[in-house]
């Protein structure tokens, strides 16, 4: 049986995009195999459709679902994990996985303008206390640079069983304007299966981006 988890966030975390320990290694994707690969995921956003980012996509449960119940739609899925995106199974033609720190990807690879919908479901709260700040997903730089990969009228969708986390995320985003959920699919991920279990309760939200000014 599984505990609600407690969590604090980092006293001084990014707030600038340029200042993200990720972006450090974002000079991979102009060489080699990193570029070849970026390359693939700037052709795949390149096709007349409407596309979602999941990331953080763990087992690809969501990914796929949701690539399979519109195909209309690109699916494109970031994970760090060499393995969860190498144990995939094939994809279907809408749907791309590439393994990426989702920050980097998001300041040098994705065009701006060109995501409807960010899903971020059960992000790691880095517990580590020398890491965190260093690693921690959600941070004032994280959510400057998915306001700048979304749509006009795009949104972000978070769901997290930590509480102190989404209210957190909710501080971060206070600029940004709540909105009905989006399309989640019928599939659940790993971490909501155990909560779903447990009887622990999930905490979700979904935020329109700001108007540019």
């Amino acid at each position: 049986m599984s505990e609600p988890r407690s969590w604090s966030p980092p006293a001084h975390p990014p707030t600038d995009p340029d200042r993200i320990p990720a972006l450090n290694g974002s000079h991979l994707f102009a060489a080699g195999r990193h570029a070849s690969e970026a390359e693939g995921v700037r052709a795949f956003l390149s096709i007349t459709a409407p596309a979602s980012l999941e990331i953080g996509f763990d087992h690809g449960m969501c990914l796929l679902d949701r690539a399979r119940l519109w195909p209309e739609t690109l699916q494109l899925g970031i994970e760090i994990r060499e393995a969860r995106v190498a144990a995939l199974p094939s994809l279907p033609s809408n749907c791309r996985a590439w393994r990426a720190d989702a920050r980097a990807a998001l300041a040098t690879v994705i065009p701006p303008g060109r995501i409807s919908t960010i899903y971020v479901l059960f992000p790691d709260p880095i517990w580590n206390d020398t890491v965190r700040a260093r690693r921690l997903l959600f941070s004032p730089a994280f959510v400057a640079l998915c306001a700048r990969a979304l749509t006009p009228t795009g949104c972000l969708h978070l769901a997290t069983d930590i509480k102190a986390y989404f209210e957190w995320a909710g501080r971060l985003l206070s600029a940004w304007q709540p909105t009905a959920l989006p399309e989640l699919g019928r599939e659940l991920s790993r971490r909501e299966r155990v909560c779903s279990r447990d009887g622990i309760n999930i905490h979700r939200g979904t935020w329109q981006r700001p108007a540019c000014p």
